[in-house]
Order: C-alpha cells, then structure tokens, then sequence
C-alpha cells in the first residue's frame, strides 16, 4: 500500500486543524469487580472547537456521553497548536489515557486503522503504557494499555486498558503489598469520524 498524497509535502507553516475541526470516538467499557455498580456501558466523546482560537491555539472541548446515562457527562478542553497539532502542554504525552493530540509525526506508521466509514489510516501504534494513579486507604489503581495515532496529525484512533485495583496494608491481620484480588476494570476506544485530514492510505490492487 501507499499513502494517499505521498507526492504532496506538507509544510510546516500549514496547519495541522482549522477551527472547523470535530472528531467522535466510539467507547466500550466493561468491569469485572464488586466495586462497579455497573457492569457494561457504551459512550461516544465528541471534539469541537469551543471558542475562537488564541492565535495559534485552538480550543478543543471534549465531551464524553454514557448510553443509558450509565455515569455523568464530563468535559474539557484540550489547548492544540494549530500548526504543530500538539496539545500544549505537553504533560499528556506521558499519559496515554489523555494522549489524544501528540502532534505531527508521533511515530513511524507500522498499522492500519479503519474508521467507520471504510477509509484506512496509517497510524503509528505504541504500548504497553502504564499510568499509576494512588486513591488513599492502601488502594492503588494501575492502567496498562496500547494507543495508535494517526501518523500525520498525531490524533488519537485508538485505545485501549485494563485497571486493576492493587492493597497495600494490613486488613484482618493479614499484611499485603500491592496485592490483586481479581478486580479489573476494561476500555477500548476507537475513532469513528472526523473532518480532519489524516494519513489515509490506498491498497495496491
């Protein structure tokens, strides 16, 4: 296969996004442990630009919807160079749960995503990442997953996890250092739309 537009260079000066950008993420979730009162839901989380862009940031709000209103509507803004494509910050980039704006050329294309509409994009695919987050009381919550962006924006089109919810402590007077009990917690996500210009390839007949 080639990439569509190979012969064409994309400048620097060019922007990554325009303030017309939208992008929505299809996302499944499961959980395997006491701790969920539900089991399985669905989401969508949609992009949009909020307001006017400050000079070359663009202001992208997420928004993440439950089917079934499973859990709350939650939202934020991501601030994203225009030109580079790159959240601004910079912090989220260790975070592979947030990493959804990485920039141009996050990596070397070594897959192929399809989105819903049947097009095919080159993505640069990394993992297995590992965020701890502590929640007090000896628990600790430990996310492993995989991400793949697009390769010439550095948008997110997948992602998955899995958490696992490790004690540290004593309880009933046994003493445990980051034991498992068996609860865990699943998510995948995948890009279904978006008007942005991805690196979208054609398969040799």
């Amino acid at each position: 296969m080639r990439l569509a537009g190979d012969d064409e260079a994309v400048g620097i000066s060019q922007p990554v996004f325009d303030d017309t950008l939208d992008a929505k993420w299809a996302v499944n979730w499961e959980c395997g442990s006491e701790r969920c009162e539900t089991k399985k839901c669905a989401a969508s989380v949609e992009a949009k630009i909020s307001r006017q862009a400050d000079q070359q940031l663009l202001p992208i709000e997420h928004q993440v919807t439950w089917d079934d209103q499973c859990f709350e509507t939650d939202s934020w803004v991501f601030e994203v160079n225009q030109f580079t494509g790159r959240e601004s910050t910079g912090e989220y980039k260790d975070n592979f749960l947030y990493s959804y704006w990485l920039g141009r050329d996050p990596g070397p294309a070594n897959g192929v995503f399809t989105l819903k509409d049947g097009k095919a994009d080159a993505v640069y695919c990394s993992g297995p990442h590992e965020v701890e987050v502590e929640e007090g009381g000896g628990w600790t919550t430990v996310y492993e997953g995989n991400t793949c962006h697009d390769v010439r924006t550095g948008m997110l089109t997948y992602l998955s996890y899995n958490k696992r919810w490790l004690y540290t402590g004593d309880f009933e007077g046994e003493t445990y250092n980051r034991a498992y009990f068996g609860d865990s917690e699943t998510l995948e996500q995948k890009l279904v739309e978006t008007n942005a210009t991805l690196s979208y390839v054609e398969k040799k007949r």
